[in-house]
C-alpha cells in the first residue's frame, strides 16, 4: 500500500512540474515578439513592425552632457534626444532622456500612443560615451527598445 502511494505522489510532481515548465515557456515566446530593439543614428529613420504594422522612428536633437571617462565632474550630466514616432497617419515627438535627467523640466515620458494603441519605450544607452579626447568624432547613436 505504501509503494502504491509513493507512486501516486511521485506521478504527482511529476505533473506539476510539467505544468510549471509548459506554463513558463509560454510566456517567454509570447514575449519574444513584442519588443524591438533598435540603434539610430541622428537623422536616421528605422522601421519596428508589430503584429504587421509598423512604426517610422527617427532620432534628432542629440544633446550630450555626461561627464567624460576618467574626468572628475561635479555632477554625472545627461544625453538627450527628440525622437519621432510615425504609424501610418499618426505621429508622436517626444524627448528621451538617460542619465541625470532630474534637473530637467521637460516631461519625459516613458509610453506613446498611436492609433489607440500603446507602446513602452526606454532610452537603454546613447553612444560614444563622451571622453576627453575630443579629436575622435564618431556619431552618436541611440539604443532604444519599444514593447508592445
Amino acid at each position: 500500500m505504501a509503494i502504491k502511494k509513493i507512486k501516486t505522489i511521485l506521478l504527482g510532481v511529476i505533473v506539476f512540474l510539467s505544468c510549471l515548465i509548459f506554463i513558463q515557456a509560454c510566456e517567454k515566446s509570447g514575449s519574444l515578439g513584442s519588443a524591438e530593439t533598435l540603434l539610430l543614428t541622428e537623422n536616421e529613420t528605422k522601421t519596428a513592425a508589430f503584429e504587421g504594422e509598423k512604426i517610422a522612428i527617427t532620432a534628432t536633437n542629440f544633446t550630450d552632457s555626461r561627464c567624460p571617462v576618467n574626468a572628475d565632474c561635479v555632477w554625472s550630466g545627461y544625453a538627450m534626444l527628440k525622437v519621432n514616432f510615425k504609424e501610418e497617419n499618426k505621429e508622436q515627438d517626444i524627448t528621451m532622456c538617460i542619465g541625470a535627467c532630474e534637473i530637467l523640466s521637460v516631461n519625459l515620458p516613458n509610453t506613446i500612443i498611436l492609433n489607440g494603441k500603446t507602446y513602452k519605450i526606454k532610452l537603454q544607452e546613447v553612444t560614444p560615451y563622451p571622453t576627453l579626447n575630443k579629436s575622435v568624432s564618431e556619431p552618436s547613436k541611440a539604443k532604444i527598445i519599444i514593447t508592445k
